[in-house]
């Protein structure tokens, strides 16, 4: 008898915890769901719907799904692990599109609108006849405006990756007749006062089988390719001389993957060879520290041994390796983390010299940049 009510309790205590372990797995994504949102705006670069109003009631159906998928629990997991496999496969989902996979590994930015660089390889997007009015105004109007005030202006143009690396492109993607979009803009703008850089055709010759320039899991130059766009930049804008190679040397180093394989939502094996840019002695601007402002982030540098004055860049993510190198050149110098130009910030600043920064791929994005 004692046996038979010990193996009955024993059987009990199993079937409880199961139906707990089962409990568990269906409450499990709820109790998840507020850490979902903040993983949406890290891996899929975009802001996870809102919670809708139940005033518009009509819409508020569709809204709630929208709201609730974005926050399902354990939704990221679910997703890469999903993408993880098709990417092992050699296929593809629609999540999967903002980057494409290449030959020997190379990747490159995609997912349709006006940033795909594979579409403007292509010749699928272009700047209408009015979009280049508006951004010869753009530029013309900010240059006036800078001068009218004693400033400098000065552009750089970061080329996109599929620019330099067009030969690891999947097969069957060529280049269209007209050219890249950024093409017709640099035309009209090398005829008037300001001529920004654009340092394609110069990178071009620096490639070599020895190392990379852009990285294959990233958007973006590497060390190498970066100093290679620092030494044109100061070449043609004729600012001043730029540093020697005798004065840099490259710390080579593995890096993690980088934001196309965040994109496709995937991990491998594989890691991306950086080359960390490091300045001889006596090159380096003093860091004053890094700010906040209105939009963004801000760093500030010195450099008492310097012969300009004072310089404000606005810039995006392609100067980052940038900044000690063009850092050194200016006795003050600050680094707005803002792909467009900020009248409050020049007014605040008042430097001498004005630098726009922004990469090939988001030139459309000055159409919607404010005017002085």
């Amino acid at each position: 008898m004692t046996e038979g009510r010990d193996s009955s309790n024993g059987s009990r205590a199993i079937n409880i915890a199961w139906a707990c372990a089962f409990l568990a797995i269906l409450f499990l994504p709820l109790v998840l769901m507020p850490f979902e949102s903040n993983r949406v705006r890290e891996t899929e670069k975009r802001t996870a719907a809102p919670m809708p109003s139940f005033i518009e009631y009509e819409k508020f159906a569709k809204a709630f799904e929208a709201w609730f998928d974005d926050r399902f629990g354990l939704r990221s997991i679910l997703i890469s692990s999903y993408r993880q496999v098709l990417f092992e496969l050699g296929l593809s989902s629609s999540g999967t599109r903002k980057a494409i996979r290449g030959v020997d590994n190379w990747h490159y930015f995609s997912g349709g609108g006006l940033e795909d660089t594979i579409l403007d390889f292509k010749g699928a997007v272009r700047f209408s006849a009015d979009e280049l009015d508006r951004l010869e105004t753009y530029f013309r109007e900010w240059n006036q405006w800078l001068s009218d005030r004693g400033i400098e202006f000065h552009v750089m143009i970061a080329p996109n990756k599929v620019s330099i690396y067009p030969e690891f492109l999947p097969r069957g993607i060529k280049q269209g007749p007209e050219g890249r979009r950024i093409e017709p803009l640099l035309k009209r703008l090398a005829s008037s006062e300001l001529s920004p850089v654009f340092p394609r055709e110069k990178i071009l010759k620096r490639k070599s089988d020895e190392h990379d320039l852009y990285f294959k899991w990233d958007t973006h130059w590497n060390g190498i390719g970066a100093f290679f766009g620092y030494r044109v930049f100061f070449e043609e804008s004729g600012l001043d001389r730029p540093l020697p190679e005798a004065n840099v040397r490259f710390l080579r180093s593995l890096r993690d993957h980088g934001d196309l394989a965040r994109l496709l939502g995937i991990t491998n094996d594989e890691r991306d060879v950086d080359y960390e840019i490091r300045l001889s002695e006596g090159h380096w601007a003093k860091p004053l520290g890094d700010w906040k402002f209105a939009h963004g982030q801000q760093n500030r540098f010195e450099m008492k041994s310097a012969t300009l004055g004072k310089a404000l860049v606005f810039h995006d993510s392609f100067m980052g390796p940038l900044i000690p190198l063009f850092a050194r050149h200016f006795r003050s110098s600050a680094f707005y983390f803002e792909p467009y130009l900020d009248k409050e910030a020049i007014e605040t600043e008042m430097p001498d010299i004005v630098i726009l920064e922004f990469a090939e791929r988001l030139a459309h994005g000055l159409l919607e940049g404010p005017l002085p």
